[in-house]
Formats: C-alpha cells, structure tokens, sequence
C-alpha cells in the first residue's frame, strides 16, 4: 500500500508567506493531503488559503500546538509532516523523510533537519552554519531539540503522544522531550533541510532569540530530568555576569572575570566554526562567533525577562 502523508499547516496572519510554502508542500512527488489549520488570522491569510486543493480547518484556541493537534483529528496519513506556513520544502523532501524513517533505528519516529536562511546574508549563513545547536558538519545523528517547522513522523507516536496545548511556545521542545521520556528517538538529517525565513540582521536574531528564551526553561521545568549542565549555565549566566559587573565597582579586578565570563562564551563558537570548512561556513570564523554569541546572549536575556514576565503578568 502506497504510503499517504498528511501535511499540517499552522497558520497565523502568514498571508505574505503561506502561498509559497503551500506550493512547496503541493510539488511534494509523493501521495499526499495538505491540511491548513487557521488559527484565527486578521489578515489576508485565509483568502490566499483558498486559492490552493487544501483542506482549510479553524482553530480558536491560540498556539502553533492547538492548530497542530486540530489538524491531527482529521489527517489520515500513515505519515505526518509539519510544516510552519513560512517554511519551503525542497524538491522530494517527503520521499527522504519517509526513506530516512525507514532505513534507521526502529525507536526513530521522527526525523528533521536544519533549516536554511531565504536572505543569505552574514547572518543568515551563520545561522545555517548552526541551527538549533547542530553543526553543518554533521550529517546524521539522534538529537533531543524538535523544531517543528519541517518535520515528519511517524504516524503511531502522534496516536500516543499530542502537542501540549497549554504552551503557546516551546510546544514541539516540550513534545520532544516526552518523545525522549518514553524512549524514542528523534533523527536529524542533513539532508531534509528546508527553507526557512531565518532573520538576517542582528535586530531580528535579538528579537527571535530574546522570544525563544522567555519559554525556554518551561519545557525543562515540566521535565526535569532533561535537565543538565548547559540549562544551568543558560540560566544563571546573565545573573553571574550583573553580579561581577556590579562587584567590579567596589572591587576594580572583578571586571577583568566578567570579561573573562564574555569571552569563554565567545571562544565556545570560535571553537565551532574551526571545526567547520571554509567552504560550508562561507564566512569568517570571526563573524560567525560574534553573531552566535549575540544571539546567545539574546537567548539568555530573555530567559529573565520571561521568568519575570510570569512572577509579575500571567503564564506565556
């Protein structure tokens, strides 16, 4: 029997985007239905909707989960791929996915890759030379990070396991953690990369960055044996760094440790991007330690500003 796959499609005010990433998912050489979950857009979206062979659903519950999972009650595939409405599918990625699923461990019931930057600027080749914390060097291997801007799964683990719909962001980190709990694995491939529209200045990496740190420790809080070295370190690094800053008034030498504490952090990609050929990083090891580092300061910022948010507003 010739395998089906379902495409989800979460969509919010996505009208400038969606119609390419639709077009993408429609030039797919495999069996498919494309579903559409609106989740209540004010924009145009909807109507560019309409214009392609999708089955259109309507989620009111806000969040990239609750469309996701809305979009799960009536897919019919034995394979599920997602698809964030400003992503772009390469040629054949759905016969990769499905070939990658195959031909690995029988724990794998998902497989993703990195996502590659529309705009090529400095920033976005930096970004691709590191997505989501994989290196481009590596080819293959099982990782504990699942975005889900281009992702497909196995149908069964969908039956067993759904987005959670209390977090509005961090959703597909939080169900990839319960994916790891229960002893399956998540592959990355190099080759299902897809497009994506990364940011391509230093204002954008602050403002996506500084978005994902506000809800980054939650997932690890609800799992806590998730965490490790690198959650402290992400966490208390910005506090260490205020308290050094603050005690090098009173004593003059404690500025040079805070530098110090700077420069271990942008030593950690110099590291990196040695590791990587000229050719793949396409940019100077310089350039591509400066961006990361600001963009994981920019994680790390938001990570205090998010523990604030919900000590002071209401849950994210």
């Amino acid at each position: 029997m010739e395998d089906l796959v379902s495409f989800i499609v979460p969509a919010y005010n996505n009208e400038k985007t969606i119609g390419k990433s639709l077009e993408s998912i429609l030039a797919q050489s495999c069996k498919k239905e494309v579903i559409v979950v609106d989740n209540c857009s004010t924009d145009n979206t909807r109507s560019v909707i309409e214009k392609f062979p999708v089955k259109i659903l309507l989620e009111k519950k806000k969040g990239a989960g609750a469309a996701r999972n809305r979009g799960l009650t009536v897919a019919r595939g034995n394979y599920i791929a997602f698809v964030d409405a400003d992503a772009y599918l390469p040629k054949d990625w759905a016969l990769r996915a499905i070939q990658a699923l195959k031909e690995t461990d029988e724990n794998v019931v998902c497989a993703r890759g990195p996502l590659r930057s529309m705009k090529k600027s400095n920033v976005g080749r930096a970004l691709d030379a590191l997505s989501y914390g994989t290196p481009s060097i590596v080819k293959r291997a099982y990782v504990k990070v699942l975005n889900a801007s281009g992702i497909m799964f196995i149908r069964r683990i969908l039956d067993e396991i759904k987005f959670d719909e209390d977090f509005v962001r961090g959703q597909d980190t939080e169900l990839g953690f319960r994916i790891i709990g229960k002893g399956y694995k998540i592959l990355y491939d190099d080759s299902l990369y897809i497009y994506h529209h990364n940011p391509s200045t230093l204002k954008g990496i602050f403002k996506k960055w500084f978005t994902y740190g506000k809800s980054y420790p939650l997932s690890y809080l609800k799992h806590r044996r998730m965490i490790g070295i690198m959650f402290y370190i992400k966490v208390f690094y910005i506090p260490l760094f205020c308290v050094l800053i603050g005690l090098s008034f009173i004593i003059p030498i404690v500025a040079y440790i805070a530098f110090l504490q700077l420069f271990t952090l942008f030593f950690s990609y110099v590291n990196i991007g040695m590791k990587i050929p000229q050719n793949t990083l396409k940019i100077s090891v310089l350039t591509f330690s400066v961006i990361h580092t600001f963009k994981q300061l920019a994680h790390m910022v938001g990570i205090w500003f998010g523990f604030f948010e919900r000590m002071f507003s209401h849950p994210i």
